[in-house]
């Protein structure tokens, strides 16, 4: 199985949200921009999930974060993480929704 490596990519400047169009080193070098990595998961409306987004799961609020070597969600009123491994594909997807990201509209 392949791992899938995309980004997207957040403006600061014109405060949206779109795919690169450059090479990723490009963006790596501006201030004016966040790199925000796919997490390799869909929501369970199959809308892919990244780094930055915010997710409801179980009716509690996360974001997805990269913290040290892997993936996983914050709880933003604490430093407790759930991470993606630790959790079955099956809960993923049938539990939790993209609601907006940290950038655009902090849900």
């Amino acid at each position: 199985m392949k791992r899938i490596i995309k980004f997207r990519v957040y403006s600061k400047d014109t405060k949206e949200m779109f795919q690169p169009h450059a090479f990723i080193e490009d963006y790596q070098k501006r201030d004016d921009v966040v790199l925000m990595q796919y997490t390799g998961l869909k929501d369970i409306n199959g809308i892919e999930v990244y780094e930055g987004d915010t997710i409801k799961y179980n009716n509690r609020k996360y974001n997805v974060k990269w913290h040290i070597d892997r993936f996983g969600m914050q709880n933003p009123k604490s430093s407790d993480y759930l991470w993606f491994d630790n959790y079955s594909k099956r809960a993923r997807n049938d539990n939790s929704e993209i609601i907006g990201n940290i950038y655009e509209n902090n849900a």
